[in-house]
This record gives C-alpha cells, sequence and structure tokens, in this order.
C-alpha cells in the first residue's frame, strides 16, 4: 500500500487498527448481490431477454480482543449466527447448506495495523469449506504512514475466483482511498473508496473478458481502534465468448454487490 498524493491541511494522523485488550466488538457482516445475465446482443434494459437473481446473507460475529501492540493485535472471531436470502426457488438448499458451514465458525488471527489479517488456526463446522474460515475483518485499507486530511494512497485486494464476488471473478481490486475528514477531535476518521478491478492476465484465453469499479466509505473510530463502519458498492460485467467475436454471440452477466460491515455496540463520541 503506497502513498500516491501529498496535500490537505493540518498535521498528519495515523490511522490504524489498534483494539484495546479485553474488548469485544459485535460485528454484522452484510452482503447483497444482484445478477443480470442477457444475451451479447440484447440492450441492457431488454426485460424480455434478462434473466435476475439476488441474493443476500448477513453475518453475526463476536471479535475479542486477546492482546494488542504496537505490531498488532490477536483477535478471536465467532460466528454467532446467518441469516441468507434468495429470489429464486432453486436455491434454499444452498441457503441452508451455508448455514450450516458459518455458524459456529472460530478463527484466530493477527490483525496488522494496515488491516491486513494473518490467519493463526480456524476451527470450523464439519464438512464446512475452507472458505468459510474468512474472518469478518477489513483487508489491509489503511496506510502504513501517517496522513493528512485530503491525501490518498492505494490498495490492492486480490479477489480469490470461489470469493463472493463468483467464479468469474478471478483478478483484484485496485484501490484509491482517500482521508476526507476528521471528527470529534480527531476520533473518527472517514474514509473515502474509489477503484476498479484488475483481471488476471489469462481472462482473454479462457473466453471471458471482466471489467468492473467499487466505490465506498469507512468509518474508523480511533479510539476503539477499529474500522466500525463500512460501505462498498461493487459492480462486475462479464461477457463469455470469444473475446473478437463481433456477432453478438455470447453472454453478458451484470453483478451489484453491496457490502457493509459494522458494530452493533459502536460507542458514543468512539469511546
Amino acid at each position: 500500500m503506497a502513498l500516491v498524493q501529498a496535500g490537505g491541511d493540518g498535521a498528519p494522523v495515523r490511522l490504524a487498527y489498534r483494539p484495546h485488550a479485553g474488548d469485544t466488538l459485535r460485528l454484522v457482516f452484510e452482503q447483497r448481490a444482484e445478477l443480470a445475465s442477457r444475451p451479447a446482443g440484447a440492450t441492457a434494459d431488454a426485460d424480455t431477454s434478462a434473466r435476475r437473481t439476488s441474493s443476500g446473507f448477513r453475518v453475526y460475529s463476536r471479535v475479542i480482543v486477546d492482546s494488542s501492540n504496537a505490531a498488532g493485535a490477536l483477535v478471536t472471531s465467532m460466528v454467532d449466527s446467518v441469516e441468507v436470502r434468495w429470489n429464486d426457488q432453486v436455491m434454499p438448499a444452498m441457503g441452508q447448506q451455508i448455514q450450516r458451514a458459518l455458524a459456529g465458525v472460530a478463527t484466530r488471527m493477527r490483525i496488522l495495523p494496515d488491516g491486513a489479517v494473518r490467519m493463526e488456526s480456524a476451527r470450523m463446522a464439519p464438512g464446512a469449506p475452507a472458505s468459510s474460515a474468512v474472518p469478518m475483518a477489513s483487508p489491509a485499507m489503511l496506510p502504513r504512514a501517517p496522513v493528512r486530511v485530503g491525501e490518498t494512497w492505494t490498495g490492492s485486494i486480490p479477489v480469490p475466483s470461489a470469493g463472493p464476488l463468483g467464479p468469474s471473478a478471478d483478478g483484484s481490486l485496485e484501490n484509491t482511498y482517500r482521508l476526507d475528514s476528521l471528527g470529534g477531535g480527531g476520533r473518527t476518521a472517514w474514509i473515502s473508496v474509489h477503484g476498479f478491478f484488475m483481471p488476471d492476465a489469462n481472462q482473454d484465453s479462457v473466453g471471458r473478458t471482466t471489467a468492473g469499479s467499487v466505490v465506498g466509505v469507512l468509518r474508523l473510530d480511533q479510539r476503539r481502534g477499529w474500522i466500525t463502519d463500512s460501505r462498498l458498492t461493487i459492480l462486475l460485467r462479464t461477457r463469455t465468448g470469444p473475446a473478437a467475436d463481433t456477432t453478438g454471440a455470447g453472454t453478458v452477466f451484470d453483478m451489484r454487490i453491496t457490502q457493509r460491515v459494522r458494530a452493533m455496540d459502536n460507542r458514543q463520541g468512539g469511546g
């Protein structure tokens, strides 16, 4: 993660994950995905040719801070419950499978000051896939050096092919973050996010092209040392078929993903 722009007024501030040992954060992770598919030759608003589905889930978890120092924090994250919703009658069975796989998952991990996660151990439900162990915490979104209001930095978030963005999203999100403002005497930092999807280099060779963007906002509670509210919207468009095809053959998939992670017990004034 690199600082790419200087500017802004006031003294630089260090933005970092610094949770307090013994603290417990109760988090809710919410995601909604809307997918529309259509023949490549049809327009996006052609209702007669498009098929639309939507799904969503909500994960309630607790993060217990076991220890914390300047090098990072050792925490235990436990999934308390999972809610899954589908608008497709074929999908409820899959939703139940996801609920069983995630409920009861416990992970022990180290959170670095910039938000990067290092897994220590995981206890998953019987038969749960390894991806169930993904913690409900932000990737590395914070700068490694102090910044002023108005300054920006960049970061890359890998998107796994089996992750929440679906099997067609092999690549990464290349994001620019900006410290927009500070509130409460510096206790709250508001950070905006703008970025684009960078596909893997071999996507054309498999007859698939994907493009996309991401926008969002983060609220960092400096007293609790945690991002207590994160909202992201990701737009992806994938086209299947030969890259050089100009006949209109193939299929276009438009996906809109909204994600929010928030602390249910966020304290007044960042306390």
